[in-house]
């Protein structure tokens, strides 16, 4: 059985392949989804956001959070379209895992 979590980590694209055991096999789109470019193009985006929330310069990695609230707001708006555009179009026999909710 084949499992899907999203989850949002720095430095990690936010949709994860899991095996039998939930060891990371890859963080990419599963091959059935090939054609899905418009959720690709969603993730890469929701990526984008979460990142810009962190500073990374090298000497040090902190949390800064959104620049504004319409950032956040819109990074929310895509976090909702990822979760409900793969729970439209997984598969019966995998399973989704929401690592978003905590």
């Amino acid at each position: 059985m084949k499992t899907i979590k999203l989850s949002l980590e720095y430095g990690a694209w936010p949709l994860w392949l899991l095996d039998e055991k939930g060891q990371v096999i890859d963080t990419a789109m599963p091959e059935e989804w090939a054609d899905e470019k418009n959720l690709e193009s969603l993730l890469d985006e929701l990526q984008r956001l979460h990142e810009s929330q962190f500073v990374d310069d090298g000497k040090a990695f902190e949390c800064r959070g959104f620049a504004d609230e319409n950032e956040k707001a819109r990074y929310l708006a895509l976090l909702q379209e990822a979760r409900e555009r793969i729970t439209k179009i997984i598969p019966d026999d995998w399973v989704f895992i929401d690592g978003t909710l905590g």
